[in-house]
């Protein structure tokens, strides 16, 4: 499937909620404290971690990448990047809700481990206007 124009759930706007949480997550990164070698940081715009490549890492902006090494989203936004490698993972389920700024002409939802996947698909004026629940457990 082609999809034109595709809308990024990571585009400002679109993310609405999840009930994963970040909280388990490196700390937000902080100009003003100093980084140990390995050390781990959270962008808390972007939602990417980064790792410090140098001791006494310090006031170094997140985009250096002599001090800092991208490491890749936070578990909360993995299924949202653009690779199929990455998987969010949550004890229960996982729910997420988008905002389209338009007319959506596709959903793609790849390398899911889960026994069902449920979309449902709402519309300000005339509420629920699609629900559809398909089972992923091979018998």
């Amino acid at each position: 499937m082609i999809i034109l124009d595709p809308i990024s759930a990571l585009d400002p706007g679109v993310f609405v909620s999840s009930n994963v949480s970040e909280a388990a997550e490196p700390a937000a990164y902080n100009a003003g404290t100093s980084y140990a070698a390995e050390a781990r940081v959270r962008n808390p715009t972007t939602h990417f971690i980064y790792e410090s490549k140098v001791a006494a890492n310090l006031g170094n902006a997140l985009t250096d990448t002599t001090k800092w090494l991208p490491i890749g989203y936070t578990n909360r936004y993995k299924m949202l990047d653009q690779y199929n490698n990455t998987q969010t993972e949550n004890a229960e389920s996982i729910v997420l809700e988008l905002k389209s700024p338009g007319i959506s002409r596709g959903l793609y939802l790849g390398n899911l481990d889960a026994y069902s996947v449920t979309v449902e698909i709402t519309d300000d004026t005339e509420g629920l206007v699609y629900s559809e629940t398909q089972n992923l457990a091979i018998a």
